[in-house]
């Protein structure tokens, strides 16, 4: 898996690629013929691109909801943990932040039980003292050097190379391989754009695409204070919810690896927001306005919750609920992805069609599709050009699910 890095980075800055960034020092690849992929690069004075129609996408009814809850996954397992730039086992789980005694019990108490072990925290102000919160940088956001880190360390304990009887690994942040199953439920604005770095080998390396802009000013980056204030709730609940960190708090990741099918491996880099000390599992933390399952923006955002969550392993949901207008904290409910999954497959809730009723068991069957187009497209481009070279790749897939993938010259990584 190992070659020289200064033999790589003469390869990449032959294709316009900073040898600086830190997601490329770890995707360390032979570098065969540069010259030969610069004039791979183009056909007959054309960019080399595929398009994949999303008709053909063929998925289950909108109305259809299995008993049993679809999973993701053929199989998932944690692997290791990641903080500042260091691998740590799995038995240090003192590294994430933990529930507060009473609200990791709230998983095993009945409402009424409940109702005590929350009452301390309601009416707390979660949009006080907003100004100690700050947000990843870009770089930080969608870092994969910890997936690259825990690859190198199973390759020296193994004396083997990771993947080896796999086709292709997609390394990624987690919140990338969300934002492509959310497509089919977000019309409005849901397409994605992301770059991808091919390994000679099996190597797919996921990452945003930085020329992309949409979205720059949403969310937490918004100029409008208010909109600020309601992203940045999510963070004051973390600490009025857990303890154990007396220092700044500094991101813990979980390294999860997820065996799609006999081809596709995931490895994905996963922030974790804290650890349940009772049913010792992740919990995530999230931030809502109260909960109207009628409501299509509740019921889009309670899916990509459940989707987010069953690219772990093992984790439930606390979810602070707060009054919009003056940030007070109202209630907080504990569920597991079960819970969450017999909600959102409620026949009784209002029809969405256009957003596919919001359905858990197709954004599985979406997601599978997607990584599998992906795979099989690239496969096919390396294949037409004849590389066996470290290439780049633009992946666009839009909202009526057409998959684009396009070789370029300057891919925009961090």
């Amino acid at each position: 898996m190992m070659t020289d890095v200064n033999e790589l980075s003469e390869h990449l800055v032959s294709l316009n690629i900073s040898p600086e960034s830190q997601i490329v020092q770890h995707c360390k690849w032979k570098n065969k013929n540069k010259n030969k992929t610069k004039k791979n690069k183009k056909k007959d004075g054309k960019r080399v691109m595929m398009v994949v129609p999303g008709k053909q996408f063929h998925h289950s009814s909108i109305n259809h909801s299995p008993s049993v809850m679809p999973r993701f996954f053929s199989s998932s397992k944690e692997v290791a943990l990641f903080q500042n730039n260091h691998l740590y086992s799995l038995t240090e789980k003192n590294l994430v932040p933990q529930l507060k005694s009473d609200v990791a019990m709230l998983a095993q108490r009945n409402l009424l039980e409940s109702r005590e072990l929350k009452r301390p925290y309601l009416g707390i102000n979660l949009y006080e003292n907003q100004d100690k919160y700050e947000l990843m940088d870009s770089q930080e956001l969608d870092d994969s050097i910890s997936c690259f880190k825990y690859m190198e360390s199973w390759e020296e304990q193994n004396k083997s190379i990771y993947g080896l009887n796999r086709k292709f690994i997609i390394i990624s942040a987690r919140h990338n391989i969300v934002d492509i199953a959310m497509i089919p439920f977000t019309k409005q604005n849901g397409s994605v754009s992301l770059t991808c770095l091919f390994r000679p080998g099996n190597i797919l390396s996921l990452s945003r695409d930085l020329s992309d802009t949409s979205g720059t000013e949403t969310g937490a980056n918004s100029k409008d204070t208010f909109t600020r204030k309601i992203c940045f709730s999510g963070f004051a609940l973390e600490d009025v919810l857990t303890e154990g960190i007396t220092e700044k708090r500094k991101p813990i990741f979980s390294i999860v690896e997820n065996i799609l099918d006999n081809n596709i491996t995931l490895l994905l880099r996963c922030e974790m927001d804290a650890f349940n000390p009772v049913t010792k599992t992740f919990t995530e933390l999230k931030c809502y306005s109260l909960i109207k399952y009628s409501n299509p923006n509740h019921r889009r955002k309670l899916l990509k919750t459940w989707i987010q969550t069953g690219l772990i392993p093992n984790s439930d949901v606390v979810v602070g609920i707060r009054d919009t207008q003056n940030g007070d904290l109202t209630d907080i409910f504990q569920f597991d992805r079960e819970h969450l999954y017999k909600k959102l497959a409620n026949r009784n809730l209002p029809q969405r069609q256009i957003e596919w009723n919001f359905n858990p068991l197709l954004s599985t069957e979406w997601l599978a599709y997607a990584l599998k187009t992906i795979t099989t497209t690239v496969q096919k481009v390396l294949d037409k050009i004849g590389s066996e070279n470290a290439l780049a790749f633009n992946i666009k897939i839009d909202t009526n699910l057409n998959i684009k993938v396009e070789l370029t010259d300057t891919p925009s990584l961090y």
